[in-house]
């Protein structure tokens, strides 16, 4: 993933991930400030590229369905998402996931993850001790800041220390998916459509896509085969 040096622009990719030294750096498809030393322009969803990363993961599944977090959704297939409270693209996901999710098209597991802001982790370290953490998160969205880039959670005065180790846990088990980067989704797709392809080859596979074009979420959501567990995909 590319970053760049303050002042400069870059062409990068959808999705955040922490620069060296510097606390972030937002990287997103055209030219951009670095976040954190200007404020970025607000940006618009048909212009977020995912990039073709396809890596199978079927190694940290079952960390990844141990892992903290929350489930949104009642029916269809499981997928699995990193998200961190300050990610702008994260929130205009789940944004994007509200009405598949209600319509019950799919279900999701968030994985909250601190890292972008020195106010991350204590943000998804108070989500995760909330009593009800998918409402926690909504309420974080709901009050988004998009000019800021900040989710809308007030830390608690004392985060709870294992929820801080939680987080970082979570934040941990991310940087194996390939890239410390937000958002982050893991799901489960048919590896091959060819009919003289064998049962291997056409068996659903985990991939993980680091960024995802929110014009591109229905192709998505439509192409998914089984869901994310720890076994790897089930039906």
């Amino acid at each position: 993933m590319e970053t760049e040096d303050q002042g400069n622009k870059t062409k990068g990719r959808i999705g955040f991930r922490k620069a060296t030294g510097l606390s972030l750096a937002a990287l997103l498809f055209g030219p951009l400030l670095l976040a954190g030393c200007a404020t970025s322009p607000s940006p618009k969803p048909d212009e977020h590229l995912a990039q073709p990363r396809k890596t199978p993961v079927e190694p940290i599944a079952p960390a990844v369905m141990k892992a903290p977090g929350f489930m949104i959704g009642h029916a269809g297939p499981l997928i699995v998402v990193f998200m961190d409270p300050n990610c702008i693209y994260c929130h205009l996901l789940w944004d994007a996931l509200q009405k598949p999710v209600a319509n019950g098209q799919l279900r999701a597991k968030i994985i909250p993850v601190g890292f972008l802001k020195n106010s991350s982790v204590a943000k998804a370290a108070t989500i995760l001790a909330a009593n009800d953490r998918a409402a926690a998160w909504a309420n974080n969205e709901k009050g988004f800041n998009d000019n800021t880039e900040e989710g809308g959670t007030r830390p608690l005065a004392h985060v709870p220390s294992k929820d801080i180790a939680a987080i970082n846990t979570n934040t941990a088990l991310l940087q194996t998916s390939g890239e410390e980067a937000t958002p982050t989704l893991l799901f489960c797709q048919k590896h091959s459509s060819d009919t003289n392809a064998t049962e291997d080859e056409t068996s659903p596979r985990i991939t993980v896509e680091h960024g995802i074009a929110m014009h591109a979420l229905p192709a998505l959501i439509d192409s998914l085969d089984g869901n994310v567990s720890a076994a790897g995909c089930t039906p």
